[in-house]
């Protein structure tokens, strides 16, 4: 699915990891850190197909190993590998690793992958994808299927924002490319809540947010002439260190909203008045 999250630094004693639906983070080889803050979502269907692509320093000796899977619900199709090297004539370099599953089983499911040397116990970094899989038929399983605006490659973009908002400078958005995905949630009908919803979740999960379930949840959304103002969890009850989180979360779920043709602004509070 995600990717539809490459600018990164390489170093001999450090190495950069990038999911790809994309999902990343970067972390020294002696890191003893094995919890990664960048969980993922993915939504899929019964027989639908979705792929995770992370980047490895192969030529280091580094992969990334899944931790067993139920494979009567997720089952793995093929694993890749290619160089992610802009320069053909250049030698070495990181790989994107490529795994293909195929989901069979309805349900909510966690995929742990492992970063490490395969001959090393240790666990340089960990990376969790959390997996929502409905019924193949959206209309008859009561599901609708909803199209976001994400951000060609999201770990890069969050790890982009989380610096701009502590640090400042040039805003990374205009350098941003969004792709459209399409995601399957329980039946609808308010599609502009839902998909402002859909949005949140998935570049900022509710299990991951800070310990406080549901700051990414659509509080209050109402479109009045062509403005739609809007007000999620994290705008209301906010924690220390919120304006990183905001950074994230209100340009994905602007653009999503500017899909709409009746939509031309977006405004992160009520109406006035």
């Amino acid at each position: 699915m995600s990717k539809k999250i490459i600018a990164m630094n390489f170093f001999l004693s450090c190495f950069t990891g990038v999911f790809l639906i994309g999902y990343s983070f970067t972390a020294c080889q002696d890191s003893k850190d094995g919890a990664s803050a960048n969980d993922s979502l993915i939504r899929t269907v019964v027989n639908g197909s979705f792929d995770i692509k992370l980047e490895a320093c192969l030529t280091c000796g580094y992969d990334w190993f899944p931790e067993p899977l139920d494979t009567s619900a997720i089952k793995l199709l093929d694993k890749s590998s290619q160089p992610n090297n802009p320069d053909p004539n250049m030698v070495g370099g990181n790989a994107i690793v490529t795994w293909r599953f195929v989901a069979l089983k309805p349900g909510n499911y966690i995929l742990v992958f492992n970063y490490k040397r395969p001959w090393m116990e240790e666990i340089q970094n960990t990376e969790k994808i959390r997996v929502i899989v409905a019924k193949q038929n959206a209309t008859q399983a009561g599901t609708t299927n909803l199209k976001i605006m994400v951000p060609e490659n999201d770990s890069v973009y969050r790890t982009a924002m989380t610096r701009y908002a502590q640090e400042g400078g040039e805003n990374p958005l205009v350098r941003v490319r969004f792709v459209k995905k399409e995601v399957v949630v329980p039946s609808v009908t308010d599609i502009i809540r839902a998909s402002a919803q859909a949005a949140a979740e998935h570049i900022y999960p509710a299990f991951a947010s800070a310990g406080s379930p549901g700051v990414d949840s659509v509080v209050y959304l109402k479109v009045q002439n062509d403005t739609a103002y809007i007000l999620l969890g994290m705008d209301i009850d906010g924690w220390a260190g919120v304006s990183v989180a905001t950074a994230i979360v209100h340009p994905v779920v602007e653009k999503t909203l500017l899909q709409f043709p009746e939509i031309r602004h977006v405004v992160f509070g009520k109406i006035p008045g």
